[in-house]
């Protein structure tokens, strides 16, 4: 497995990866809405992939909301999702350390998620990572 940025050929694999994560959209609009948020300066986007393709897609962006910390030391996951078919084989895992890594890299010193209160499993997965529950969002330290 491996980490990469995404690429205009992921289109209608980001279409069906965003589709799990419960926002069904055309692989167009998948691609365009990606492809924005690549190109700020303040956020990474992150895709991880096998030789089949695409099993992922991970978001983080610096400084979004505070949470009670200086915002420039924050960085938030606002988006992941691994494809049914490749849960439970460590990719979102890979996909968090990797964003760890990213906003380690920029200086930051907590990261934050919101996985929101319906979402258990998904809260049990950040909690098994690290991450502390802060009322309704979980926040991981990182390590300079």
């Amino acid at each position: 497995m491996t980490i990469r940025a995404p690429r205009p050929d992921d289109e209608a694999a980001l279409a069906a990866l965003l589709g799990e994560l419960g926002y069904p959209v055309e692989p167009e609009l998948a691609w365009a809405r990606v492809e924005r948020l690549a190109r700020d300066a303040r956020a990474t986007v992150l895709v991880a992939e096998d030789a089949a393709g695409p099993l992922g897609l991970a978001s983080c962006v610096l400084g979004v909301v505070a949470r009670g910390y200086a915002a420039d030391d924050v960085a938030e996951i606002t988006m992941l999702v691994v494809t049914e078919r490749a849960r439970r084989r460590g990719v979102g895992r890979a996909l968090v350390a990797a964003a760890a890594a990213w906003a380690r890299g920029r200086g930051c010193r907590r990261l934050t998620v919101a996985p929101g209160s319906g979402r258990r499993e998904a809260r049990a997965f950040y909690e098994r990572l690290g991450f502390t529950p802060v009322g309704a969002h979980h926040a991981l330290a990182l390590a300079p």
